[in-house]
């Protein structure tokens, strides 16, 4: 069972850490533990702008703790080769493995994907995830500032349509997101059928 709902916040969209504290505390009623639910350790948003602030989406396993005033309830509907079409907000980044002289993995790197490599980027990420791109559009490209403005996430909204050709990978996507920086308003999957 998956459980959808809004909040409003009076904070401005781009604001993902605040937003992100604000989801949390909402989700487990200002406590400090996470609320654990099929393996969900927390629920995954999205902050649109709105006449006062702006409005989160919030999807996750368990319902929150704190009061919600409409939660909508429901199980996914999709099945194998379903065509989707898919409204995305990720962060434009990836982890590359850093190996020494002897082919021995040292440490990972973030690289923000290079503008010319977002297409092939995104068909790999979707891939992974058990959606095969047919066609996307970059809608917008921005860069939010996080935490006292000393580090950025390079953002970029899509709007695809894909084939799903892994159920099971699909569904885990649906319901926990794609990408990085998850935690912070990215990755969720606005859309369907």
């Amino acid at each position: 069972m998956l459980y959808e709902y809004i909040l409003n916040s009076d904070l401005d969209p781009n604001e993902v850490y605040n937003l992100h504290q604000k989801v949390m505390d909402h989700y487990t009623a200002g406590g400090d533990a996470i609320v654990e639910s099929g393996g969900n350790k927390r629920p995954i948003w999205r902050s649109m702008p709105s006449e006062n602030g702006c409005m989160l989406l919030v999807r996750s396993l368990a319902k929150p703790l704190s009061e919600t005033p409409s939660i909508l309830s429901r199980e996914l509907q999709h099945t194998l080769n379903d065509e989707v079409r898919f409204n995305v907000r990720l962060s434009l980044s990836e982890r590359k493995p850093v190996f020494d002289d002897n082919n021995v993995q040292i440490k990972t790197t973030e690289k923000i994907v290079h503008r010319d490599n977002v297409h092939q980027w995104l068909s790999e990420l979707l891939f992974k995830h058990g959606l095969e791109l047919e066609n996307c559009s970059l809608i917008s490209e921005c860069k939010i500032p996080m935490k006292k403005k000393k580090y950025y996430i390079i953002a970029a909204d899509f709007v695809f349509n894909a084939k799903i050709v892994d159920l099971e990978k699909f569904e885990y996507a649906y319901k926990y997101g794609i990408g990085r920086q998850k935690a912070f308003g990215f990755g969720l999957l606005l859309g369907g059928k």
